[in-house]
């Protein structure tokens, strides 16, 4: 995998206990890792879920860069508080299963889908779950779809890139090192940081005259 230019990260289902972020950092002792709050995080109150949060933003205080995967489909999940997760991680890994939904085949309308929603830096979790799917995709469809992340985020990761076959394998690796940005894209991204952060500057100031 690191042949075909694919990095390895830490990742851990997520059942909503505060504590995982922590657990899973210290037991790798990796730069980044990515955690999966899915069903039973969002069966969670709201308060529970910040607390999960909470300990998201520690590490990233610590200098630990924290991806969530989740649901590229926010509006079947009410009760997933992505904002307030949003706030205390590094970027989203939604999880763009295009096999498995129609349009089958088109990582572009579902891209499309999460991108309405507006929720944040987005790295995007390809193309599907296991061994077998993976072998029945096409090598020339797998990198198509990596070359859109990477045109449209700067980036892409692979659901158990551990199995990839050779043929898939080889096709990342034949454009390994060609990595296209749409620069217009990021730099818009980073102007919407930049006056989310004013505003929150701007909060953090008229609190503190309150105090």
């Amino acid at each position: 995998c690191e042949r075909a230019g694919v990095r390895i990260i830490p990742w851990a289902y997520s059942y909503g206990d505060p504590q995982e972020p922590l657990l899973l950092a210290s037991h790798t002792g990796a730069p980044a890792i990515v955690l999966d709050p899915e069903v039973e995080y969002e069966r969670l109150s709201p308060e529970h879920q910040q607390q999960f949060a909470d300990n998201c933003q520690v590490l990233r205080d610590q200098g630990i860069r924290v991806a969530a995967a989740t649901w590229a489909r926010p509006e079947a999940h009410p009760g997933y508080q992505f904002r307030a997760l949003g706030m205390s991680i590094d970027c989203w890994l939604p999880m763009v299963a295009w096999p498995y939904w129609l349009p089958t085949a088109e990582v572009k309308f579902w891209l499309d889908h999460w991108d309405y929603y507006e929720l944040g830096r987005t790295v995007p979790w390809l193309p599907t779950y296991g061994a077998s799917e993976q072998a029945a995709l096409s090598p020339a469809v797998l990198l198509a779809s990596v070359e859109l992340a990477l045109q449209r985020y700067g980036g892409a990761t692979i659901w158990a890139a551990h199995t990839l076959t050779d043929e898939q394998q080889a096709a990342l690796a034949s454009r390994s090192g060609r990595h296209v940005v749409d620069r217009e894209r990021l730099l818009a991204e980073l102007a919407e940081l930049e006056r989310e952060l004013a505003m929150v500057a701007d909060r953090v100031t008229r609190l503190r005259e309150l105090i």
